[in-house]
């Protein structure tokens, strides 16, 4: 083993132990009924720290998932909250970066088992913060001269890291943006109750799905619907696929209704900065 391969698994090694503390400490604030209470601790000040924990979990996870808190409401959401606490504690000291787990979380709770799209709504509400954390990226003008100087099959594109991703059985972007509406009013209400009511019209389509792409063209995250051909052209792309291979596929693929428009894809695409440079 290497010095570098020796710090690499040092490292790993102390992160582990500072999780196995931090499960440990949750164990002590949170007692299951089966498990044996920690009686070095002083009740009164465990009781303090546990609410304080408690708190700044809820006001974490609301920031990042505003979105479910209106969607299941203040109870609810910080019945989740602990539970998540529990389950899954923080890893690290930003708690920014803590939820990862709440949307399988939410999947599992009985009280949701009549509202399946609520976790695939945390999904969005997770890549939305996602993508505003994400490094600024803009496209490399340079690199475009490649589709000049270079065959399509030896070109590769290298997407923004603040694009994501979702396959949904739901219409979770209309669902989503029905409570975006900070101030209501008789105009935000009947806005909303038009996205209700493509909610349920898709929804009335048999076999639905929803293809979801989460970008940040400048400073604020945004959401659209994808085509069948550009979520499956995404794919390629993400996997590493060259241009011309991509196009081969795509073309070759029974399963999508129409053929793939490559020139007004990439123009969109540097309008709302889905790539950041080509390469070969």
């Amino acid at each position: 083993m290497n010095n570098n391969d020796a710090k690499k698994h040092s490292l790993q090694a102390a992160f582990e132990q500072v999780a196995q503390q931090q499960q440990t400490l949750i164990s002590a604030i949170f007692p299951s009924a089966n498990s044996e209470v920690i009686d070095e601790f002083d009740p009164r000040g465990m009781a303090i720290y546990r609410n304080n924990l408690l708190a700044t979990a809820q006001q974490a996870l609301a920031i990042s998932f505003p979105t479910v808190l209106t969607l299941i409401g203040e109870g609810l959401f910080n019945y989740a909250s602990r539970e998540l606490l529990i389950s899954s504690p923080p890893k690290h000291g930003d708690w920014a970066l803590w939820g990862d787990d709440f949307p399988s979380l939410l999947t599992n709770l009985a009280q949701l088992s009549d509202y399946p799209f609520v976790a695939d709504i945390a999904q969005v509400d997770r890549l939305r913060q996602e993508s505003m954390r994400a490094k600024n990226s803009v496209i490399d003008q340079a690199s475009l001269q490649l589709l000049a100087t270079h065959d399509i099959d030896e070109i590769y594109i290298e997407l923004t890291t603040s694009q994501f991703r979702l396959s949904s059985n739901y219409p979770v972007i209309e669902f989503w943006l029905s409570h975006q509406q900070r101030v209501v009013s008789d105009s935000t209400e009947e806005l909303n109750q038009r996205f209700i009511q493509q909610s349920l019209d898709k929804l009335a389509q048999g076999d639905f799905s929803q293809k979801v792409l989460i970008y940040r063209p400048y400073y604020n995250a945004e959401i659209r619907e994808l085509s069948a051909n550009e979520y499956a052209w995404l794919t390629l792309i993400k996997q590493g696929v060259s241009i011309g291979k991509a196009l081969d596929i795509m073309t070759n693929n029974n399963e999508l209704e129409h053929d793939f428009d490559f020139a007004q894809w990439i123009g969109i695409a540097l309008e709302q900065n889905l790539i950041s440079h080509l390469k070969v």
